[in-house]
């Protein structure tokens, strides 16, 4: 079938300039002398490295292969079905959209406006939505943030993946838990637990959500890669031991925070809570430093971590170097509307011989012969004394 001829049924193709073609249940087939041909449909085509079935209105130009729609794709060993828009050639394909793409261990389903580079591992680029499917059946929700959006991982790895994402958002639920890491880095998943440790580059967040909408908290990666490892059983073990690395320890209820990092928690009081998590914990030094979820307490372990603690919106605690030693400075902001709850209950450091407690956002600093006490703004007790004040004022002028 040489120069031009068109064909209603062709059954197959090996020869001349179409030697790496075969075709099975083609219609209206048109093959070219320039080795290129089209087809209204075609029910199974192998073109070199590419497979296709089902087929409709499939076109071989230029060493590229368009097709509007086909059941199943075969391209390098991997296999994606329902797809629309195909094009694929000797070194990537795209989709408009297709029900699932699989390599191996990698899978991702629900896939729009997509491209994939197929290899040792595999490369996806997006700008469009889907979910990635890893160990057991587990998902996550992906959402490609530009156009050059990408998520790739080994084909190897199924229980353990490491997925590497660059401007991408994932979302996963695992028990009462929503995870979601928003940046670029790499994404340690298991199939028991579900993010294990996410190393994060600026600029990043990694979230956690919880059926209180005030438990939940996350976390801003601005100045430095950082890494979290989140422990969801004591059984795992996991640790923070490096100098820009966090442990959230979901098993015990703590947070272990090395070097620059923020800490971010909803702002609340009884009738409202803020619509994004608000700063609660910030470093900017390489201190090291404890936060007991359940207790609310801060514990600052290493000196002249230049540090704030946000405790409400209206108590900033900080840590701050001056000449050679840590000072701890209280910021005041008594210009708000409301007053949030504070989250924070206890504070202290390992080289103050202090303590500090806040409750209903009243703040008591005790060390040694000195106590202060800050009263929040519109405090009763403010009131209280405001008005013997008058009072005497009154009997006295």
């Amino acid at each position: 079938m040489d120069g031009g001829a068109t064909s209603t049924h062709f059954d197959s193709l090996a020869q001349g300039d179409h030697r790496d073609t075969h075709i099975q249940g083609g219609h209206n087939v048109e093959f070219n002398d320039d080795g290129t041909y089209s087809a209204e449909s075609i029910d199974h085509l192998k073109q070199g490295i590419i497979t296709i079935d089902h087929g409709v209105n499939v076109q071989w130009r230029n060493g590229v292969l368009t097709a509007d729609s086909t059941s199943s794709l075969d391209y390098k060993g991997s296999t994606s079905t329902d797809v629309v828009k195909l094009n694929a050639d000797g070194k990537e394909f795209s989709v408009q959209r297709a029900a699932a793409v699989q390599a191996g261990c990698f899978l991702v389903e629900d896939v729009k406006i997509a491209k994939f580079v197929v290899g040792k591992t595999v490369t996806m680029t997006t700008s469009g939505d889907g979910r990635v499917v890893y160990g057991d059946g587990s998902k996550m929700n992906y959402d490609g943030l530009q156009a050059n959006s990408a998520l790739s991982a080994s084909v190897l790895n199924c229980l353990r993946p490491r997925y590497t994402v660059t401007n991408m958002q994932l979302t996963g639920t695992r028990g009462n838990l929503i995870e979601k890491v928003n940046g670029s880095g790499q994404i340690d998943m298991d199939a028991a637990y579900g993010v294990v440790c996410v190393n994060l580059t600026p600029i990043s967040t990694y979230d956690i959500d919880m059926p209180r909408i005030e438990d939940g908290f996350g976390f801003a990666i601005h100045d430095y890669a950082y890494r979290l490892c989140v422990q969801k059983n004591v059984a795992q073990k996991l640790t923070a031991d490096c100098p820009l690395c966090g442990l959230v320890d979901l098993a015990n209820n703590k947070l272990l925070l090395n070097g620059v990092i923020e800490y971010k928690r909803y702002q609340y009081d009884s009738a409202l809570i803020e619509p994004q998590k608000q700063t609660a914990f910030k470093t900017t030094g390489f201190g090291k430093n404890v936060i007991d979820l359940r207790k609310g307490a801060v514990f600052i372990e290493q000196d002249a971590p230049d540090s704030d603690t946000v405790a409400s919106n209206y108590l900033t605690l900080r840590e701050q170097p001056v000449a050679g030693a840590t000072h701890r400075f209280l910021g005041i902001n008594e210009k708000v509307d409301r007053v949030s709850a504070n989250w924070a209950k206890a504070y202290a450091a390992t080289y103050a011989q202090a303590t500090t407690t806040i409750i209903d956002n009243q703040l008591d600093y005790q060390r040694a012969n000195c106590h202060v006490t800050i009263l929040p703004p519109n405090s009763a007790q403010i009131t209280a004394v405001l008005s013997a004040l008058r009072q005497q004022e009154v009997a006295f002028g």
